[in-house]
């Protein structure tokens, strides 16, 4: 809800959102959403995905990019898996606890 359906005029780039950018917004959280729970699945701990830092860069990613930086999504994507990529790696052949 925080990152997807608040909106806020007051906020130059968040005033407001185009269908494409609303798009690559949902795109971006549904990613996050996804690899989390497969990570879970995968038993890496909540407490660890919660500490990713590109975490916080999702989270104000709507007030960040503006209309003009669309491609900055894709970007954030990017370094989203590639944290999830190197979270998985790390706990890959650890003995569940």
């Amino acid at each position: 809800e925080e990152g997807y359906l608040r909106q806020s005029a007051l906020d130059a780039k968040d005033a407001f959102c185009s269908p494409a950018r609303q798009v690559l917004l949902l795109k971006l959280l549904v990613r996050l959403r996804d690899r989390g729970l497969a990570a879970v699945a995968r038993g890496v701990s909540d407490r660890k995905i919660g500490a990713l830092p590109v975490l916080a860069a999702v989270e104000r990613a709507k007030a960040s990019f503006g209309e003009a930086q669309l491609d900055r999504y894709g970007e954030l994507q990017a370094e989203l898996d590639r944290q999830f990529d190197a979270l998985e790696a790390g706990e890959a052949g650890k003995a569940p606890s």
